[in-house]
């Protein structure tokens, strides 16, 4: 059993105090907090602007940011982003104009209102900055005692816990209601598990059979952490950003080279280069075309991928999608690990044998005024009463 020590919280004067090797994956956190904590993060994400802390408890480190404001901040530390701008940027999937026309008035009224209750000034725990945030399991104990501790220190902020789901085994959204937390919806995401290949119809096998047949046979070469150059930082960056921001959304986390060379230098994230195809004999100096990135990082037997891009230039006979996904799971089995797929894609997802789970943003409002409870309650109102049955409507 682990020693109690009380919850603590270290930034850029005294992080150098912090006994990293005391705690779970410590050295791992190290490498990856130290350097935002001390430069601050814009250097590395270049949409965020947040204070970032290393908060510690038992045998426990995690990364809480503190946020007032930054309305135009990436969705991962601005509930307004992901609520209002990111929803209005999705509105294309709603098939109806006048559907669209209306779910955007709503969405601007739902914003000014959400501004004037400050939904912004938030902390939030365990926050990695990522799309997908990983946990090691929290007692009832743990959490009431970091609740109790980050609204004595930060009594005008709530206090907000993101990527909560059932599916992967890590925080639970039951422990945080029963704390007193609100469960808001945050996106619906998919959970691939290996150990359930033999109960998929025999349909999905086959795809994920036929998925790895092109694999083996696609005429790319993987090349992983240490076998990529640090001349190529800068395509990573680019084909991240080809599919993440230029296609989906500027919203999204705007990794720069800085943190792509820390990745790769830290192994924060384990890191797969497919290079060559048709496009390598445009190289030059011997080096084959890189046309897609993945990296993924893993935690308490799970693994998610907030790096993944490709040249979206290449044609979509490549199958680049189709190819990043199987070496994804590929992974996923030869190292025994539950693949959190995020969100999106979903029908190419769940006939690959993923499964649905909803996610959840869970907040704890109760040391705050009415006024501030009252945005948060009506936003968990409306999560329950358009935003699900929206998504299950149109099967995200």
């Amino acid at each position: 059993m682990c020693e109690r020590e009380e919850p603590a919280l270290y930034g850029k004067e005294t992080i150098g105090r912090l006994r990293w090797e005391t705690k779970r994956d410590g050295a791992y956190a190290k490498a990856y907090l130290e350097p935002l904590i001390k430069d601050g993060v814009e250097p590395y994400i270049a949409n965020i602007r947040t204070t970032m802390l290393a908060l510690t408890i038992d045998d426990l480190v995690m990364p809480v940011t503190v946020n007032d404001a930054d309305y135009d901040n990436a969705y991962v530390c601005s509930p307004y982003t992901h609520y209002v701008s990111y929803a209005k940027e999705e509105l294309y999937l709603v098939p109806a104009g006048w559907q669209r026309a209306l779910l955007g008035g709503v969405l601007t009224m739902l914003g000014r209102w959400l501004r004037a209750g400050r939904v912004n000034k938030v902390v939030c725990v365990n926050n990695w900055l990522l799309s997908t945030n990983l946990y090691h399991p929290l007692t009832a104990e743990q959490l009431a005692r970091i609740t109790a501790f980050l609204a004595d220190l930060y009594p005008d902020h709530a206090i907000l816990f993101r990527s909560v789901q059932d599916g992967t085994g890590g925080m639970l959204p039951k422990l945080l209601t029963e704390a007193g937390y609100k469960a808001i919806m945050s996106r619906q995401i998919y959970v691939y598990k290996p150990e359930q290949d033999g109960e998929l119809p025999s349909k999905h096998r086959w795809i994920l059979k036929r998925d790895q047949k092109l694999l083996s046979a696609c005429p790319y070469t993987v090349r992983r952490n240490d076998e990529i150059g640090d001349e190529e930082v800068g395509r990573i960056a680019e084909l991240y950003g080809q599919l993440y921001l230029d296609k989906y959304s500027l919203h999204n986390p705007q990794f720069t080279e800085r943190f792509i060379r820390l990745a790769l230098r830290e192994h924060l994230l384990s890191i797969a280069l497919l290079t060559g195809g048709d496009k390598a004999e445009a190289a030059k100096g011997g080096r084959q075309a890189a046309d897609a990135v993945l990296g993924y990082f893993v935690r308490n037997g799970v693994m998610t991928t907030p790096l993944f891009g490709y040249d979206t230039n290449v044609p979509v006979e490549a199958g680049l999608y189709r190819l990043l996904s199987a070496q994804l799971v590929a992974d996923a089995r030869q190292h025994g690990l539950i693949l959190h797929q995020s969100s999106g894609a979903a029908s190419f997802k769940r006939c690959r044998g993923a499964r649905p789970h909803v996610e959840w943003n869970m907040v704890y409002d109760r040391h705050l005024p009415a006024r501030r409870r009252q945005v948060w309650a009506g936003l968990q109102w409306i999560s329950e009463k358009i935003g699900m049955p929206l998504m299950r409507r149109l099967k995200l």
